[in-house]
């Protein structure tokens, strides 16, 4: 299968990183499936067609990875799947602190407190 791998360290030390990921099969190069040609990632971007399994994959970047820094955010898709390590989670909704929508209403409302903007 093939999978690209996003990693971000803190200390951007890039070129160590480059060595243990080519260690791990993975590559820094691949080939653009619109144009056939061969092009040159971003730092920090990998791709490989030699794991079997997202989480393979995962794992490998992980050891790679970790040791460099243990705080290292992981981002593996392909095969249907996008599995992440280290990555911050989110609120369900950014807008769920902004407003509320009452239940028997779809019209949303200020949250916090009552301004001219808002009101009819």
């Amino acid at each position: 299968m093939r999978f690209t791998v996003r990693i971000d360290i803190h200390d951007n030390d890039y070129i160590l990183l480059h060595d243990r990921m080519k260690a791990a099969s993975f590559s820094r190069t691949m080939v653009d499936s619109s144009t056939g040609k061969r092009v040159q990632l971003p730092i920090g971007e990998y791709f490989s067609d030699v794991h079997l399994s997202a989480q393979k994959a995962l794992f490998a970047a992980m050891q790679a990875s970790l040791p460099l820094d243990f705080h290292a955010e992981i981002v593996v898709s392909g095969g249907g799947k996008i599995l992440t390590h280290g990555c911050a989670e989110v609120e369900a909704s950014s807008w769920t602190s902004i407003f509320t929508i009452p239940a028997k209403s779809a019209r949303a409302t200020a949250a916090f407190g009552s301004y001219p903007l808002f009101q009819n």
